[in-house]
């Protein structure tokens, strides 16, 4: 079985407290920390002649932030995996992460059990989607279900695969609605109607499931 000390970790914060904080909290858990920086471009020289399995991304950040970064990173050393960390669910933010690259997001006042599953799973599964997903597939999951379930979803129409890839973008409802020749209110018909089929909770859920199943986004 898996042991923490296993998964090398570096952390990219502008706020010294806050990583502080989060290393020795997973020092205490048994994981490695073998970088940390407070911008991404402290991070990339940092990293540079170390073996890292998992980077944990502040968004904003001077100098070079979180999404410019992650996409220097997932260029040149794709086999890094990326969990964003950020202060709100701000959606626009946290998907311009994915895209670039991230396996995963969490909020910083997350709790300390959540961020050390959090990484298991983008170490062990690739990503990470707890927080975005329903309680019902929780559940499913949990009682036995195939935790392949997001995988092996329902097949999608071909419009609700176009809503999902404009989805992926930073169109609003209203845009993605023009493009569609439909109403905004159709459009968040869609991104409702999906994340039920899905068993999804938001828009950056639908886009985290297009990026993991390889669906083509814009």
């Amino acid at each position: 079985m898996l042991t923490n000390h296993l998964i090398r970790i570096a952390l990219a914060d502008d706020h010294d407290l806050i990583r502080r904080g989060i290393a020795q909290l997973l020092e205490q858990e048994g994981f490695v920390i073998v970088a940390d920086a407070g911008n991404g471009k402290d991070l990339i020289d940092k990293i540079d002649n170390q073996e890292v399995d998992i980077i944990l991304m502040d968004i904003s950040m001077p100098m070079m932030d979180g999404i410019e970064t992650t996409k220097w990173i997932s260029r040149h050393k794709p086999e890094i995996r990326i969990i964003a960390l950020t202060m709100m669910d701000d959606d626009m933010h946290v998907i311009r992460m994915l895209r670039a690259g991230a396996r995963g997001y969490l909020v910083k006042n997350t709790n300390p059990s959540e961020l050390v599953f959090a990484i298991r799973d983008v170490y062990e599964r690739g990503y990470h989607m707890s927080e975005l997903v329903s309680g019902r597939l929780i559940r499913n999951i949990q009682s036995g279900g195939s935790s392949d379930h997001l995988d092996k979803a329902a097949t999608l129409t071909d419009r609700e695969i176009e809503f999902l890839r404009h989805c992926c973008t930073e169109m609003t409802y209203k845009e993605i609605g023009n493009l569609m020749h439909v109403s905004p209110r159709t459009a968040e018909g869609y991104s409702k109607s999906l994340c039920e089929k899905l068993q999804l909770k938001s828009r950056v859920g639908l886009v985290l499931y297009a990026i993991k199943n390889r669906i083509e986004v814009i």
